[in-house]
């Protein structure tokens, strides 16, 4: 079913009939699915993410803000083409458009406008060939960005790639769509990461030996996906992450076991790069959260 404005019928609602009856009428809710949703605020731009789903008693759906994981919208409004809803200091109202959605809100009482596109479904693809493997590494620091301008607490040293304390995130230059990651990480104890998929879908590095299995515990989608266990091993050792990103579709393999085997991921997490998931990204590795070590970076790319 398309999921583009005024082209999807969803919501069922009851009027009287004269006889006492109720009777059902089918009318058009333009806002149901999932939504990209790109927020400029002066010359700074974020991404941020909403699904809006029919229910029986009503409308209901989550919202990504530009940081942490989703929660549940509340105060959703929808009359005709305009939608109104909140969540977690944001609030939002914005209208149907032949390009999606377009609004205004506010974030912790700042003023910001949006504009929001139909997330794209990204199937995986079946039967996938592979090109060949490229270790990010190789060209030391040279293949990698800072979100603050420069690598700052990273450093490369003995084919190691170490982030001494709180400091910046990175990201490769290259771009990748559907791929193979191998990674290893050494998470301190207390310490807090994440890799990013695309630049968009956060997998949780962190300190969480013998703790149970969480979507935001080590090897868990932040906020959507919960490994099947937890296979992390304690803090201070290395650990190995194979992932396969095909489409919106997942697999982690955590120290040798699947505990995510090819599960959808909604959306975009919070800290993501942007919110253009029909396009390839970078891998892109947090560092404003602690201490952490990543070593034998290998991506391999999906033929197309």
């Amino acid at each position: 079913m398309s999921r583009f404005p005024f082209t999807i019928l969803g919501a069922i609602v009851f009027i009287q009939c004269g006889s006492g009856e109720p009777a059902s009428k089918e009318v058009t809710v333009p806002f149901l699915g999932r939504w990209d949703v790109t927020a400029s605020q002066g010359d700074a731009e974020y991404p941020l993410w909403f699904e809006l789903e029919q229910f029986e008693d009503g409308l209901k759906g989550r919202f990504q803000p530009s940081g942490g994981h989703s929660r549940p919208m509340e105060g959703v409004s929808v009359a005709g083409s305009r939608i109104q809803f909140s969540c977690c200091g944001f609030e939002l109202e914005g209208h149907a458009s032949s390009e999606g959605i377009e609004g205004t809100g506010k974030a912790q009482g700042e003023a910001f406008s949006w504009k929001a596109q139909a997330a794209p479904e990204l199937p995986a693809r079946p039967d996938l060939g592979w090109g060949d493997p490229v270790d990010l590494l190789t060209g030391g620091m040279e293949g990698w960005k800072a979100n603050l301008g420069e690598t700052a607490t990273w450093a490369l040293a003995d084919r190691v790639l170490v982030n001494s304390g709180r400091g910046a995130n990175i990201y490769t230059t290259d771009l990748f769509k559907d791929f193979k990651l191998h990674i290893e990480v050494n998470c301190p104890q207390g310490s807090n990461s994440g890799i990013y998929l695309r630049g968009r879908y956060e997998i949780q590095i962190q300190d969480d030996y013998g703790k149970p299995a969480h979507s935001r515990n080590m090897g868990g989608i932040y906020g959507y996906i919960t490994p099947s266990r937890n296979a992390a091993r304690p803090a201070g050792a290395w650990q190995e992450m194979d992932v396969t990103l095909n489409g919106r579709w997942v697999t982690v393999v955590l120290n040798g076991e699947t505990v995510i085997e090819h599960q959808e991921i909604p959306g975009i997490t919070g800290g993501a790069l942007d919110s253009n998931e029909s396009e390839p990204g970078p891998i892109y590795l947090q560092g404003d959260h602690g201490a952490v070590s990543y070593r034998n970076i290998v991506v391999t790319p999906a033929l197309e």
